[in-house]
């Protein structure tokens, strides 16, 4: 049999139009509306290779809307409405689907034929209406009894099958209740196994709150027994002490595990033993350094006395030094006394020789026999003679620089001295204390 034509296709999206207006009155959801409205869109501009696919999309979208009372996909899905409607059409496998989750009915596969196959008889049945009216239209407009026989022939023959469409439109309407009846099945059993599913999300969130609190129990377990084990470590002294750090911060899992209790003994003396050679080494490396330290304070100690030492070596130099110039300045000193008291001598002796048995002079001040004597008289001070005078002279000076000889020889003694015996408790090194 021919395919229908686009006036038939039209005619009928025409009929299905008007037909989901009365769907339309009904009390759907506005978001389905909307969509259905721009499916209707897409349908009017369908060209004419499509216009089968869009007629059988039409059919669908209206059993969806009527039965369910909302749509599905492919409508759900906004890619299809840049797609071609057959392309659409041959992906839709003719399952009802919920918008969040696909069911696995098994009686759907054959679906989409079934429709193809009833959209395929209703468009048959159109074209046979056409020619019918057709033939309406001839008979009436004078068509006589000298019409060909061919023509009573072709009525007959419509009229067989006519009734030939009209049952196979009842079976179809019948397939069509049968699908009804197979998607509230269908539709039980989504809810059923929604129901299942919420079931098995309550009991999966039940288990969950229950694993949640014993992970948190045996968290703070652990929590406990490895503050425990830091304790341990403060109060280890290490030796025949046993440490048991990992038995005692491990005590959740090794309460009832004979084997990894035993595992963890080993395994704590050899962290004793590790913990041991740390602490020595650690212990060596202090004194290493202790050691380290007090070579550098001896060091700095020995540099600032040898210092010292050079300062008062290069300050004794100088006072060696300055010594010997005052000898010197001593010496040149005395040597003018001594020459000025003989230059006076000699004066006083070639102009007055000394004569004391002449002039009955004793030279002693206190004896004034010879009141007249020349050395008296000659003297500044009457009470004392002149040559009592310059002999007391020669003896201060010779006093003096006996007196000034012992005072350089004691300092001469004392310079020549050490330092480290001048101050001996001074200069001993103390060792620092630590």
């Amino acid at each position: 049999m021919c395919d229908p034509s686009e006036s038939a296709l039209d005619r009928h999206f025409e009929s299905q139009v008007r037909i989901l207006e009365d769907i339309y009155a009904l009390k759907i959801r506005e978001s389905d509306y909307g969509m259905s409205q721009r499916w209707l869109q897409v349908f009017q501009e369908a060209p004419g290779s499509e216009k089968y696919a869009r007629n059988c999309l039409m059919l669908l979208m209206y059993s969806q809307l009527r039965e369910l009372g909302r749509l599905g996909r492919p409508f759900t899905d906004m890619h299809n409405l840049s797609r071609q409607l057959e392309d659409v059409l041959s992906d839709f496998d003719g399952k009802l689907i919920d918008e969040d989750m696909e069911t696995n009915a098994s009686g759907y596969g054959s679906d989409t034929s079934r429709l193809s196959k009833a959209h395929k008889a209703i468009s048959e049945c159109d074209e046979f209406s056409k020619n019918v009216s057709s033939l309406k239209e001839r008979l009436e407009g004078g068509v006589d009894a000298t019409t060909p026989r061919t023509t009573t022939e072709m009525v007959i023959k419509g009229n067989d099958e006519f009734k030939r469409r009209t049952q196979e439109n009842e079976e179809l309407l019948k397939e069509l209740d049968k699908l009804h009846t197979r998607s509230l099945k269908n539709e039980l059993e989504y809810k059923s196994k929604v129901t299942e599913m919420t079931d098995l999300t309550e009991h999966k969130r039940t288990i969950d709150n229950v694993s949640k609190e014993r992970s948190n129990a045996m968290a703070m377990s652990i929590c406990r027994s490895t503050n425990e084990a830091i304790e341990r470590i403060k109060l280890w002294t290490g030796g025949n002490d046993h440490l048991d750090f990992l038995a005692t911060a491990l005590r959740y899992f090794s309460a009832d595990d004979p084997q990894l209790q035993a595992q963890l003994e080993k395994l704590d003396r050899k962290l004793e033993y590790q913990l041991e050679n740390i602490q020595e080494q650690a212990c060596e490396r202090r004194e290493k350094n202790v050691r380290i330290i007090y070579d550098q304070v001896f060091r700095e100690q020995r540099d600032a006395q040898k210092q010292k030492d050079e300062q008062f070596m290069s300050e004794r130099q100088a006072w060696a030094l300055e010594r010997q110039q005052l000898q010197q300045l001593l010496w040149k000193r005395d040597q003018r006394h001594q020459q000025l008291a003989q230059e006076q001598l000699m004066v006083i002796g070639t102009s007055i020789p000394r004569n004391p048995q002449l002039f009955g002079c004793q030279c002693e001040c206190e004896q004034q026999s010879f009141p007249n004597c020349f050395y008296r008289q000659s003297s500044p001070d009457p009470n004392n003679c002149a040559q009592c005078q310059i002999e007391r002279q020669q003896q201060k000076l010779r006093a003096d620089g006996k007196l000034r000889k012992n005072f350089l020889e004691s300092c001469d003694c004392n310079y020549n001295k050490p330092r480290s015996e001048l101050n001996k408790g001074q200069l001993q090194k103390k060792s620092p204390k630590w």
